[in-house]
Parts: structure tokens; C-alpha cells; sequence
């Protein structure tokens, strides 16, 4: 190449350029654009956390099944959090999101379920 001639993948570059200077109001504003960007530097550490959680989850449900999945065979008392590793996974898990947080008031408040009527 001789350097006067444009590249194939330039002068896509600049059609694609010339493309967008047509739609202006399809680009973001900068604070709209800064946001962004922001929120995809911060991506990485959230997902980190996230695995850090999920491993943390996993060590407990191993820990929770071989403790306690023989202790309730009969089903006495109707506990069944830990007999399967799923059933510990889906249970801690959920403890870890808060989804049963009513139901921990409840039985510490004496309701319905808690034995004080």
C-alpha cells in the first residue's frame, strides 16, 4: 500500500462514522455516556462478590448435607432443608436473599407458626 489509499476496514470506519453523524439524537449524552461507563467498570468487582457469595453458599450446603442429611430419615420434623445438596443450595440461597424473611419474624414474634397464639 502506498498509504494514500484507505484500508477496508478504515473506510468502514469512516462510513460507519458518517452513518452516525446523520442520527445525532441515537448517540447518549455524556452523562449518559460517563454513567455507563462507570457502571461497566464496577461490573467486574460486582461479579466477583457475587462468586465469592456463591461459594460461600456451596461450602455451606456440602457442610449443611453431610451434618445433618441423616439426622431427620423418618421426617419427624418436617425439616428437609438439608437432604438433598439442591434442597441446601435453594435453601441457603434463598436465607442469603432475605426471601423468607417474614416467615423468621413470624416464629421469633410467637405468631402463627411460632407456638404462642
Amino acid at each position: 500500500m502506498d498509504g494514500t489509499t484507505p484500508t477496508h476496514s478504515s473506510r468502514q470506519a469512516y462510513i460507519f462514522n458518517r452513518l452516525l453523524l446523520l442520527f445525532p439524537p441515537s448517540l447518549p449524552p455524556y452523562p449518559a455516556r460517563n454513567a455507563t461507563l462507570d457502571y461497566l467498570r464496577t461490573v467486574p468487582s460486582v461479579l466477583q462478590w457475587i462468586a465469592v457469595e456463591f461459594f460461600t453458599i456451596l461450602v455451606f450446603a456440602c457442610f449443611g448435607v453431610v451434618l445433618f442429611a441423616n439426622i431427620d430419615q423418618q421426617g419427624i420434623s418436617g425439616q428437609d432443608a438439608f437432604l438433598s445438596f439442591k434442597k441446601a443450595f435453594i435453601s441457603l440461597y434463598a436465607l442469603s436473599l432475605t426471601v423468607n424473611d417474614p416467615d423468621l419474624y413470624l416464629v421469633s414474634e410467637g405468631g402463627r407458626e411460632g407456638g404462642k397464639e
